[in-house]
């Protein structure tokens, strides 16, 4: 059932340090905090943005890895209409028919479940890890991470996904562990001006125009992943990370990659792979643009092989099928990581299926 009092001036920002991190928090946090960071152009657009959003409605969700944790959570979510990639399936609840299924009368397919289910078996292995939510969007990750018991940081540049998230995390009382980043993420700290309708990330050459169409005037300053180990959870040795910023994922990780000596243990990387490894560029009339589209397969993904990283999909595939076979999603397994029961039907019967992209299943039989 839907889940009405949705609270929508629950946070407001606070500008953290000198490296314009913008950390969302409790409004009632702001009141104890120094009253000098109340008029930073940061908290000023944040605050419009949670003025004027409001979530479309909240729900329960059907339970994800119903064979073993069988965790659910309260999501709030965007009009379905206008957000048929995320809040349409929260907003039916999970039944939807998925293109490659012959459902008449409904299956009870969750958001992005294939690829949560395997999420809670890596967060099972690592309880202590913090999840860094890198393309945060509404949330489905946090939450579920959260629900696990892991701390989590939220990194994504829509003030309106920061809004219905917060609200969510309220409801479910899981505000507790969880920070919340309004900031792009890339190779340096840079401003940026442009965003695409899924409020992620476009490349930042494309300036000319200096428009931000949904927030304001005011630029949005990136952040690097270095950034958020310097100054939070600097306690702890492991996080997890799930990446989908829209061709941004190797800006983010390819600095960390070259490092002989890493300052932190990554023994998991979940990455949207669908901007980098489309031949023809499918997206490109949609204002999607991978800046590392060029070098993805010659520089990043030996990168990862250097560092240990095996492809799983849920199970382990080799670089070479990486290449010819593009996945929407790929899980990179550290050789040093806790091995998870990819061969567990229940993780793997639908992934394939799902997940697959470019060639057809006979052709890779």
């Amino acid at each position: 059932m839907p889940i009405t009092g949705i609270c929508n001036l629950c946070i407001a920002v606070l500008l953290l340090l000198m490296i314009n991190i913008l950390i969302l928090v409790r409004k009632e946090d702001i009141s104890q905090s120094n009253p000098s960071l109340q008029h930073t152009n940061g908290k000023d657009l944040l605050l419009e943005a949670v003025t004027n959003y409001e979530a479309y409605a909240c729900k329960e969700t059907l339970p994800y890895s119903r064979h073993q944790f069988n965790v659910s959570f309260i999501i709030c979510f965007k009009d379905p209409l206008f957000d048929t990639a995320i809040s349409t399936y929260f907003s039916v609840n999970g039944y939807v028919a998925m293109a490659g299924f012959e459902e008449s009368s409904g299956t009870p397919l969750r958001f992005e479940e294939h690829l949560i289910n395997v999420w809670l078996t890596l967060l099972h292995n690592y309880p202590k890890a913090v999840v860094l939510d890198i393309g945060s969007n509404i949330g489905a990750y946090t939450l579920a991470s959260r629900a696990m018991g892991n701390p989590v940081i939220s990194v994504d540049m829509n003030p309106e996904n920061h809004a219905i998230l917060y609200n969510s995390l309220v409801l479910n009382g899981l505000d507790g562990d969880a920070i919340q980043i309004l900031n792009p993420i890339s190779d340096g700290n840079f401003e940026y001006y442009n965003t695409n309708e899924h409020g992620t990330l476009m490349d930042p050459t494309n300036t000319s125009d200096k428009e931000l169409p949904y927030y304001s005037d005011v630029p949005l300053s990136s952040i690097t992943i270095f950034d958020i180990f310097d100054k939070l959870y600097k306690d702890r040795d492991t996080f997890i990370i799930k990446l989908d910023i829209q061709g941004f994922e190797c800006k983010a990780l390819r600095k960390f990659l070259e490092m002989k000596v890493k300052p932190k243990f990554i023994p998991y990387i979940q990455m949207e792979m669908i901007m980098h490894c489309e031949k023809d560029n499918k997206f490109s009339n949609l204002g999607y643009t991978s800046p590392c589209a060029e070098t993805f397969h010659t520089e990043f993904l030996p990168l990862l092989e250097k560092n240990g990283y095996i492809p799983h999909v849920p199970w382990p595939i080799s670089f070479k099928e990486l290449i010819k076979v593009c996945y929407y999603d790929v899980l990179f397994v550290q050789k040093e990581a806790k091995i998870f029961p990819y061969w567990d039907k229940n993780l793997s019967k639908n992934s394939f299926l799902v997940n697959f992209k470019r060639d057809t299943l006979e052709d890779n039989k």
